[in-house]
């Protein structure tokens, strides 16, 4: 997750939200300045049907990750449950060791950036 009271699936489900409306409204403009179509962005209509599609694009994304996401933490849950309790602790020291070394090189990042 990349914020702790965010689902990732809803950060993900944004994210395609706003890259299908921006991708609808280009195509939309597209076909209005090759004049293949007439269509008034002054009228509410004229902007329903790619907020729409961007929802439906959003739900769709939606859907998919929380499948995804159900099916890696019931298939994490099968792998520790094989383990004893050794394993398990040097499994998650291991995680946390890599969130670390990530936050670590992260932060050196954005100091390096921030020095330039």
């Amino acid at each position: 997750m990349t914020n702790s009271n965010i689902p990732d699936f809803l950060i993900r489900a944004a994210k395609t939200f706003v890259q299908a409306f921006i991708a609808v409204i280009i195509a939309n403009i597209t076909l209005i300045m090759n004049h293949m179509v007439s269509w008034d962005f002054s009228d509410w209509k004229g902007w329903l049907a790619p907020i729409l599609i961007a929802a439906l694009a959003a739900g769709i994304s939606a859907v998919w990750n929380l499948i995804v996401e159900h099916i890696n933490s019931k298939h994490q849950a099968e792998i520790l449950s094989q383990l004893d309790e050794e394993q398990v602790a040097k499994v998650l020291s291991e995680m946390l060791l890599k969130k670390e070394s990530k936050e670590e090189t992260i932060t050196e990042e954005i100091t390096d950036n921030h020095e330039e």
